[in-house]
């Protein structure tokens, strides 16, 4: 079946107590401020079965030409994560712990993007730093990489943005959401 020239975006749902999450805030703020059709979208939990699992059922459905994942990273910093590692550790939103371990056994150690960064430096509010990053942790941020990059065939990308912390959606949709459009426009 022949993919669609759409992208996939997705985002997580909050955690760790946190009443938001600025990747879903963000994609929730793209859904309204974006034309129509344009991309596909999730909202996942923060949860290592629950969210593999419905990464795949959005690939399955939309067959997007790439993917591109957001998730909260370092404040004050925008990292483009160009390579997941065969690794995961972490506590879940069920309070599932990974203890350290390969994410598929036998597997390559790495997995990197065929996607060439765009030019993220002229999009970007002179405010945030900007980064190419080969280390997207161990969490839920590398496992969903991981698994884009793996069922892709490394058509997929992910975005760590600054946590939004105590900001209102408002507060920090204005501070990244039109360099987000300006990113899918070089997409």
């Amino acid at each position: 079946m022949p993919r669609s020239g759409r992208i996939l975006i997705t985002a997580f749902r909050p955690f760790q107590g946190r009443s938001a999450n600025g990747s879903a805030t963000l994609l929730r703020w793209l859904r309204s401020n974006s034309p129509r059709g344009r991309f596909h979208s999730g909202i996942l939990p923060v949860d290592w079965v629950q969210a593999p699992l419905q990464l795949r059922r959005l690939l399955s459905r939309h067959r997007p030409r790439l993917v591109l994942s957001l998730g909260e990273g370092h404040p004050d910093q925008l990292a483009w994560e160009c390579q997941a590692v065969n690794f995961q550790s972490g506590t879940d939103e069920a309070v599932r712990t990974r203890m350290p371990s390969p994410i598929h056994q036998g597997a390559v150690p790495v997995l990197r993007s065929l996607l060439p960064h765009p030019p993220l430096q002229r999009l970007l509010p002179s405010a945030c730093p900007f980064v190419l990053s080969e280390d997207a942790g161990t969490f839920l941020c590398n496992r969903l990489l991981w698994e884009a990059l793996h069922q892709t065939a490394g058509q997929a990308c992910f975005l760590h943005l600054p946590p939004q912390g105590q900001l209102t959606d408002s507060e920090y949709t204005r501070t990244h959401g039109a360099f987000l459009i300006d990113l899918l426009k070089a997409l």
